[in-house]
């Protein structure tokens, strides 16, 4: 169930998960509908992300904006995700323009599996900064061991940071 996959995420948004309320107050195009939900994310700090569920029947569309949308995502760092019940082209652009993914399903049987999987995928990654403490010189530095502990298990690694350096860029 989608409750044992989000074991960290608290009572309130598991129910909001699995009791949704009134999708009527989001427009009924899936257009309108992601603009509608970057621009207040847009204010929120972390990770952002949209998640659209898809189906071909959707009667207003507006997928000529597609473009115009991933340009809001991208300017507010929203990842956008789809999932749909049939293929939708620009929708498939929109979620890999804005770094996100776009799972097609034959009916509505996998839903769950997908849900869970998405949600796994976002609760699961991890971004890391390292900062040398002598930049110019990096053969002074030895090496960086990460370990990463999980219920699961635990996993290692060793980055030799010579060899992994990005030089005065940002990264996202």
């Amino acid at each position: 169930s989608l409750h044992d996959a989000l074991p960290i995420y608290p009572k309130e948004i598991l129910a909001a998960i699995e009791s949704p309320g009134n999708r009527m107050l989001l427009p009924h195009s899936p257009t309108k509908a992601i603009q509608a939900l970057v621009t207040p994310l847009s204010h929120c700090r972390g990770s952002r992300h949209v998640v659209v569920l898809y189906h071909p029947e959707t009667p207003e569309t507006e997928w000529e904006r597609w473009p115009e949308v991933a340009q809001a995502a991208l300017s507010s760092r929203v990842t956008v995700h789809a999932i749909a019940f049939g293929r939708q082209a620009e929708l498939e652009r929109l979620t890999a323009r804005t770094g996100g993914t776009f799972t097609l399903l034959a009916g509505p049987d996998g839903l769950e599996a997908a849900l869970e999987g998405l949600c796994a995928s976002l609760v699961h990654s991890y971004s890391i900064r390292y900062r040398a403490t002598d930049p110019d010189n990096l053969a002074a530095q030895s090496s960086l061991k990460l370990r990463v502990y999980r219920p699961g298990g635990v996993g290692e690694g060793t980055l030799q940071p010579r060899e992994h350096v990005v030089r005065n860029a940002e990264v996202a």
